[in-house]
């Protein structure tokens, strides 16, 4: 490998235009090729960021010699066959959230990733932001004692506020309680450990008569340790979205609601610490990590089996239910 990772990036979407930016701004990356199905678009990003090549085909990406790394940003029913083809030609993997929409393929992205020299990042961008990084601190430190239930929610009226939604999604984006899902449950398995089993209701067509996708779902989880998570996910909502996802943790010594951790004993409550950091914001932080980890050989904030756990847990609450039933969560 060069002292440079050589990227192709992959859908250059709204997402992918992001990632595209912020591995051009990289020091240590070099963006070799992207691949859009969208002629015009993509020649006119080769041209913005002075790119040598651009392809429509994703097959002729993985057959040039000069891309070490592919960063994919495809739909989501793309992620697992580009990722499974892109380990398979030898290359690195970054593939965003859910990285995949069966568990089948999450298995097998799982194997297929034991089995390479290559390393394979999944995009939580969440593990990347200061804040979340400052709660995983005060979780690990033992300030909260040990976590008994945790509580979030993934609520946003994208559906009302845009007419073209629906379409873009059907086109895009899996199920909610997968392509939103993701987040929240990513995060308090982060926290809380593995899950082990889940129960789950939803409902259509009662926040927006004739939406055939699920107006929300909600899923109660159980970790090994025994500690309890609930989340609900809609996007048919009139609720304004929330960065903070809701989150609530109670453990034996505090509990943390949102941005603020409270203390029986101090009758107060007192904001999370977030400590000063020099990490470039958003998108670019997650870019940072992975191409500083690939090239110094250090682990991945997020790999691939983390990412399959975290796919497998919404994927499984999916099925609970459209069944009712109490599933067993496999974690591979």
């Amino acid at each position: 490998m060069s002292t440079k990772l050589r990227v192709g990036v992959v859908g250059l979407g709204g997402n992918g235009g992001q990632f595209l930016e912020a591995y051009a701004t990289n020091p240590r990356a070099e963006v070799a090729a992207i691949c859009d199905v969208r002629d015009d678009h993509r020649r006119a990003l080769q041209e913005k960021y002075g790119v040598p090549t651009g392809v429509a085909d994703f097959a002729a990406l993985l057959d040039m010699d000069d891309v070490d790394y592919v960063s994919i940003h495809a739909p989501d029913r793309l992620h697992a066959p580009f990722a499974l083809a892109a380990i398979d030609a030898g290359k690195h993997v970054f593939v965003e959230k859910p990285m995949a929409t069966s568990v089948e393929d999450c298995m097998r992205l799982v194997a297929a990733a034991d089995g390479a020299s290559t390393g394979v990042a999944v995009g939580h961008v969440l593990r990347t932001r200061p804040f979340y990084r400052a709660v995983k601190e005060l979780v690990e430190s033992g300030e909260m004692g040990g976590l008994y239930a945790l509580r979030t929610h993934y609520l946003t009226n994208a559906m009302r506020q845009s007419p073209g939604f629906l379409t873009r999604a059907n086109a895009s984006y899996a199920p909610p309680m997968l392509t939103m899902g993701v987040h929240p449950v990513d995060l308090m398995r982060w926290y809380a450990g593995d899950i082990v089993a889940v129960s789950a209701m939803g409902n259509q067509g009662m926040a927006m008569p004739g939406n055939p996708i699920d107006d929300a779902v909600t899923a109660v989880y159980r970790f090994e340790s025994g500690a309890t998570g609930c989340i609900t996910v809609c996007w048919a909502s009139h609720y304004k979205f929330d960065s903070f996802y809701g989150l609530e943790l109670h453990g034996s010594k505090a509990s943390l609601l949102w941005d603020k951790i409270h203390r029986v004993e101090e009758r107060q409550t007192s904001p999370v610490s977030v400590p000063p950091t020099t990490a470039r914001p958003g998108y670019a932080a997650e870019v940072d990590s992975v191409v500083d980890s690939l090239l110094d050989d250090t682990p991945l904030f997020c790999d691939v089996r983390e990412g399959a756990r975290s796919a497998i847990a919404c994927l499984i609450a999916i099925e609970a239910a459209a069944t009712g039933a109490t599933l067993d969560v496999p974690n591979p």
